[in-house]
């Protein structure tokens, strides 16, 4: 009965996996087709459907790769907003059995808040890169 319920579970996650990557290459396509009606004179609508859809799953990866890069930048920030709100809390609230998981939770929603102001706000769309790429 164990391995039944694994198997649908593990089918209905690439049942789900197809699906989304599927949408997404629709998704591209629009885009370009929207770049073609809206924009026929700038560098983008000269790609054919093949090369625009080549560009944007560079774009994305390299937004990726920068993100990732970035946020491991920031990330020892991070841990101290984390190590402060546990520090804090202790102090403040000392003998409290939820000081720590307050702590964690505070120090943590610090962390995040400067994560995203920093990295993920930051980052340049996907058309700005694929405009970067194509001029």
């Amino acid at each position: 009965m164990f391995w039944v319920l694994v198997f649908f579970v593990v089918a209905g996650a690439v049942v789900y996996a197809i699906s989304r990557s599927r949408g997404a290459g629709v998704a591209v396509q629009a885009e370009y087709e929207r770049i073609r009606r809206t924009e026929p004179d700038s560098a983008l609508a000269q790609y054919g459907p093949n090369e625009f859809e080549m560009a944007w799953k560079r774009a994305v990866d390299a937004r990726k790769k920068k993100s990732n890069v970035d946020t491991l930048k920031a990330l020892p920030i991070f841990i101290a907003c984390v190590a402060g709100g546990l520090f804090v809390a202790d102090f403040l609230m000392a003998g409290d059995e939820f000081g720590p998981i307050l702590g964690l939770i505070l120090g943590a929603g610090i962390g995040w808040w400067y994560l995203k102001k920093t990295v993920l706000d930051r980052l340049p769309t996907v058309r700005e890169i694929l405009e970067r790429e194509a001029a």
